[in-house]
C-alpha cells in the first residue's frame, strides 16, 4: 500500500508536469506539481476513504455493500469532476499556461476519461453476478389486506403502473429477465377451473404455452394446484408457473412466476424467499 501511494505520487506527478508543458509552463517546478496534484486528487480519495469506513460497518460483505441503494454510492460520482475542476483552477493560478491548452489538458480530457471509465464500470457490473444474483440479505416488504411477503432487495415492484393496484393485482420484477406477479380475486369455480382461466389469459398475452409438468401440490405452506411449462417471446425460450392457492375465506391467488432458464441461478433464490416469507389471510 505504501509503495503504490510512492507510485501515484511520483508518477502522477510527473504526469501533471508533463502536461504543464505541454500547455506552455517554462521549466515548471516538479515538487510543486506533485503537491498540486495530490492536493486535486484529496477531492476524489478523501470521499471514497469515508464511504469505505461508512460500509464497513454498515455492511457485513462487499457484495451488500454493493448491492445496497445506498445515496452516498451514488453521490461518489461528483467527485472525480470536481477534483478535475480544481486541477484545472490550481494550474491556471500557480503556472503560466495559456487557457485553451490547460482546457484540453486539465479539464476536457480527464473529465473525458473519467467518463468513459465510469460506463465502462458500470457496464461491466451490470453484467456481473453480484447485480444479476437476486439480493436476499437486503430484502424489502409488501403488505396489503391479503397477504404480506419479502422480495430481495435489488428487485422491483412498480406500483405506479397502471396495471399494478395494490390490493389485488401485483407485479415483481426481477433484473434477470423474470418476474412474479400475484393476482386477488374472489373465486367462482374450483381450483382446476380457476387455474384454467388463469391460463387462457397468459396464452392470449403470450401466444402458445406448452404446460407439461405439476407444480407441487403446497406453496408457501398453502395447498394448490397448478402447472409449470415454457414458451416463447420474442425469440427467447422462457419457463413459467402458474399456481391457484386460496389465501383466506372466498379469496383466491394467482401466481404466475416467469423466469429464463439461463438465469435461473441468479433468480431461484429471490423465488424461494418470496414464497418461503409469503403469509395471507389463512396463517
Amino acid at each position: 500500500m505504501f509503495l503504490g501511494g510512492l507510485l501515484y505520487f511520483y508518477l502522477g506527478g510527473w504526469w501533471y508536469r508533463v502536461r504543464l508543458k505541454w500547455c506552455g509552463a517554462q521549466k515548471p517546478d516538479a515538487q510543486l506539481a506533485r503537491r498540486l496534484y495530490l492536493y486535486a486528487s484529496q477531492i476524489l480519495a478523501i470521499p471514497v476513504v469515508i464511504v469505505t469506513v461508512i460500509d464497513s460497518f454498515t455492511f457485513t460483505t462487499p457484495m451488500q455493500a454493493m448491492q445496497s441503494d445506498a445515496m452516498w454510492q451514488i453521490i461518489l460520482v461528483i467527485f472525480p469532476f470536481w477534483s478535475v475542476f480544481a486541477s484545472f483552477l490550481g494550474a491556471r493560478a500557480i503556472f503560466d499556461i495559456g487557457l485553451f491548452r490547460a482546457l484540453i489538458w486539465f479539464a476536457a480530457l480527464p473529465a473525458i476519461f473519467y467518463f468513459i471509465s465510469m460506463g465502462l464500470v458500470i457496464v461491466l457490473l451490470w453484467f456481473s453476478p453480484v447485480f444479476l444474483e437476486a439480493n436476499i440479505t437486503n430484502t424489502k416488504h409488501f403488505e396489503n389486506a391479503s397477504f404480506a411477503l419479502e422480495y430481495p432487495g435489488n428487485w422491483d415492484m412498480d406500483l405506479s403502473d397502471d396495471f399494478h393496484d395494490y390490493e389485488s393485482l401485483i407485479w415483481i420484477d426481477a433484473i434477470s429477465d423474470a418476474y412474479i406477479w400475484f393476482s386477488i380475486y374472489e373465486p367462482t369455480g374450483s381450483l382446476e377451473e380457476e387455474f384454467d382461466a388463469t391460463l387462457s389469459d397468459f396464452r392470449a398475452d403470450y401466444g402458445k404455452t406448452a404446460m407439461t409438468g405439476s407444480a407441487a401440490n403446497t406453496w408457501a405452506g398453502f395447498a394448490c394446484f397448478g402447472k409449470t411449462g415454457s414458451f416463447t417471446y420474442e425469440g427467447t425460450r422462457y419457463d413459467v408457473q402458474i399456481i391457484v392457492i386460496p389465501i383466506g375465506d372466498e379469496m383466491n391467488a394467482d401466481i404466475v412466476t416467469v423466469w429464463n432458464p439461463k438465469m435461473l441461478e441468479y433468480t431461484r433464490p429471490g423465488f424461494d424467499l418470496i414464497e418461503r416469507t409469503f403469509r395471507g389471510r389463512a396463517n
